[in-house]
């Protein structure tokens, strides 16, 4: 079959169309306008028609596709299908009915905690490097203090004070710690000066300077107090 004949039965074929029939009857582009209007607006003749050669003639122009109108039915499919994809957190409210973070004191040992606080430990000395007292005490207290030993060194609940334990759970306004005779103590942050002990050197955190969530306080930007009153 020659091209010829192809082309004619192609022809034949979109001509039934109305909508494309009209498309047909479109004029094309009056080269002579354009010609005249670059004329107009360059008027070296020269520059003009290197302009016409080099950047209209014979340019493909490609045109953007149109967009594609969808039913209802289907980007509501398209919507749910993605929904289904994604992973549904669980809320703070399911959470707490759920008790995931409620801890059994029975079911605590200090002596079992003590691998937690050894990795503690050497997460604390990466930390750390070869920075000096000074520069490491900045990033302590953005450090993540679960498994560390904090001891109470003043409090408003004077019954807490030389308290000392293992950092179980840390929350917003609160500290959770395991004592080494296995009682698991709630204390307030702002209520409260901790000390921890690390390679010989003491550090103290100031409760109400640490109040916060965890992932909020790793980010936080410290302002340096000479004095913090509980």
């Amino acid at each position: 079959m020659s091209d010829n004949s192809l082309s004619s039965k192609i022809n034949d074929k979109f001509l039934k169309h109305e909508s494309i029939k009209d498309d047909l009857k479109t004029p094309p582009v009056n080269q002579n306008f354009v010609n005249k209007y670059i004329g107009e607006v360059v008027k070296d003749q020269a520059v003009g028609d290197s302009i016409v050669s080099e950047k209209i003639q014979n340019k493909t122009l490609f045109l953007s596709q149109p967009p594609q109108h969808k039913k209802l039915s289907e980007i509501s499919d398209i919507k749910l299908k993605r929904s289904q994809k994604r992973k549904n957190p669980i809320t703070n409210r399911l959470k707490r009915e759920f008790k995931c973070f409620q801890l059994d004191p029975k079911s605590l040992s200090y002596d079992a905690l003590l691998s937690l606080n050894y990795l503690w430990i050497q997460y604390i000395r990466e930390l750390k490097g070869n920075q000096n007292s000074q520069l490491f005490a900045e990033h302590l207290l953005k450090a993540d203090l679960h498994g560390s030993i904090l001891t109470v060194t003043k409090s408003k609940n004077h019954t807490l004070v030389n308290q000392s334990g293992i950092v179980l759970q840390e929350f917003k306004n609160i500290f959770k710690i395991l004592t080494s005779n296995n009682r698991l103590l709630t204390i307030s942050k702002s209520d409260s000066v901790f000390q921890i002990d690390f390679d010989g050197c003491t550090y103290e955190l100031f409760g109400p300077q640490i109040v916060g969530r965890p992932a909020d306080r790793s980010v936080k930007k410290f302002k340096e107090k000479p004095t913090i009153d509980l």
